[in-house]
């Protein structure tokens, strides 16, 4: 088999979760578009509301600090409180923030696999039906979610420690430097071994430990196909809006306007991405009742 059959055997599977992803939200437009608005924009414009003043306030009260710090900091017999003040409230604003998205963006990860489920079971779903499998999936969900995190980031946790511990006893940055690219490493390894697992417990109803050991060996079996996968579906959008990012600041539009658009055209791919991820998934791995993990459950 050539280099080229390959490469198309491997991108087949997302090309097929995506034309299923693209086909759900023609068959019911105003139910995702709803669900968006509900789900995606609803939150984000509250948490706007509640701390764009309280954010812009401690952005104002820190810059001027560092000011104060960098034109008298000779003179001043203590660091500046006003900085580590200003500082510990914003880390914890953004922490109220971080938490909620996360929380919505789970939930409506379990809404959108019981539309996707439903659509497979040859029913239209609905938007009161779809809020409430969001809420009996949720739990389940969630533990996948944080069971994945876990088994991606503890090891590049560890080695970013390590390396900071070494650089400060040693007084060099090679071992930081040394440590921050081994924990790349290990974080895009981690992400292809155990990023489908949450997905892989939509699809087949396991349990939660099963689920990623279900998405380490898919990766181990599949490497091509789950790499193809992830280049789609996270890599190149991470990369493309990083690019955008870069292009508002070089236009000096990251803000009002150019911040919201932004903001949209992130969150409607995110939306159809954790669709993708859903419907690759159930294209992919047998619904099993069974936990027995030397039953293949997934399709060759």
């Amino acid at each position: 088999m050539n280099s080229h059959s390959v490469y198309q055997n491997a991108l087949r599977p997302t090309v097929t979760a995506l034309s299923d992803t693209w086909l759900q939200i023609r068959a019911k437009p105003i139910l995702y578009i709803l669900l968006w608005g509900t789900l995606a924009l609803a939150p984000v414009v509250v948490l706007n509301l509640l701390f764009s003043s309280l954010i812009e306030t401690e952005l104002t009260a820190l810059l001027e600090g560092f000011q104060n710090f960098a034109a008298f900091g000779n003179e001043l017999p203590d660091f500046p409180p006003e900085i580590f003040n200003a500082s510990l409230k914003l880390c914890g604003f953004y922490g109220i923030i971080w938490t909620i998205n996360a929380l919505t963006t789970i939930y409506y990860g379990a809404v959108l696999a019981g539309t996707v489920s439903r659509f497979r079971q040859h029913v239209m779903p609905r938007y009161s039906i779809a809020l409430a499998d969001g809420a009996s999936r949720y739990m389940e969900f969630f533990k996948a979610v944080l069971v994945s995190a876990w088994k991606i980031f503890w090891k590049p946790v560890v080695v970013i420690l390590a390396g900071s511990v070494l650089s400060a006893v040693s007084r060099q940055n090679l071992w930081f430097s040394i440590s921050f690219f081994c924990s790349m490493f290990l974080t895009f390894t981690g992400i292809y071994r155990f990023g489908l697992g949450p997905f892989i417990l939509l699809s087949t109803k396991c349990r939660v430990q099963e689920s990623s050991t279900i998405s380490m060996n898919f990766y181990s079996s599949h490497r091509p196909v789950v790499s193809m996968l992830f280049l789609c579906l996270v890599f190149l959008p991470v990369l493309i809006t990083l690019m955008l990012f870069s292009l508002f600041i070089g236009m000096s539009a990251y803000s009002g306007l150019g911040m919201i658009v932004l903001w949209l055209v992130q969150s409607l791919v995110q939306f159809a991405i954790i669709m993708t991820f859903i419907n690759f998934a159930m294209n992919t791995f047998q619904s099993t009742t069974e936990h027995n993990l030397d039953i293949p459950l997934a399709h060759q």
